[in-house]
């Protein structure tokens, strides 16, 4: 996640739809867990005891935690945003993310499934949506803008029309694998269209 005081917005980092690059772009504009003391909160904000001083919370912290966590002024007054990709394409983006990554706590099991079929198979027992991350438990967005992975440049040039700055979008951490629609057989490509049905039906995806 990143938050901007300054410019009154927070990012919903959700993994492996260009967070990284947005984070990057973005973090000159963001808060940094204690750069502020009770002498120099803005005027603006009235309830200073709940905000992240000390710590900020996890990367890929959902929209909910992020309501739990912070003050209402702050979560109901900021621009939200996150992005979201085609289920399909962000199952294989992240396989390859986990085996370039060693020391990730999923490596050591992914590596032992010994293919993306098989991982597939696995992730069927444990996933998360896209959609669960932006929304209540009612399904109900908490953001206020929803950027693809698919259309990155121009949503992002959305923003930042909408927060007031000027960065250009660079790439980060791009995967180096086959196009998605090579890499699935019939049987992995109906299982991802199963669990993802909410993301699929909510974003408009398609295999």
């Amino acid at each position: 996640m990143l938050i901007s005081y300054s410019h009154k917005f927070l990012f919903v980092h959700l993994y492996k739809t260009a967070g990284n690059s947005i984070t990057s772009a973005l973090e000159p504009y963001a808060y940094r867990p204690g750069s502020w003391r009770p002498s120099n909160w803005p005027t603006w904000l009235t309830t200073p005891r709940r905000l992240l001083i000390h710590q900020k919370p996890p990367k890929h912290a959902s929209a909910a935690d992020l309501q739990e966590i912070l003050p209402a002024e702050v979560f109901q007054k900021f621009f939200k945003f996150a992005f979201v990709r085609n289920p399909w394409a962000w199952q294989l983006s992240l396989y390859h993310y986990i085996l370039g990554q060693p020391g990730d706590k999923m490596f050591p099991h992914v590596k032992s499934l010994g293919s993306f079929d098989a991982y597939i198979r696995w992730r069927e027992t444990t996933y998360r949506t896209q959609s669960s991350m932006i929304c209540d438990n009612a399904g109900k967005p908490l953001v206020d803008f929803v950027g693809r992975v698919e259309n990155v440049r121009d949503d992002f040039s959305e923003i930042c029309r909408r927060i007031g700055v000027k960065v250009d979008l660079e790439h980060r951490n791009k995967s180096d694998h086959a196009p998605y629609r090579d890499c699935y057989t019939e049987e992995t490509r109906s299982i991802v269209a199963r669990i993802y049905t909410e993301d699929i039906e909510r974003f408009g995806y398609s295999f």
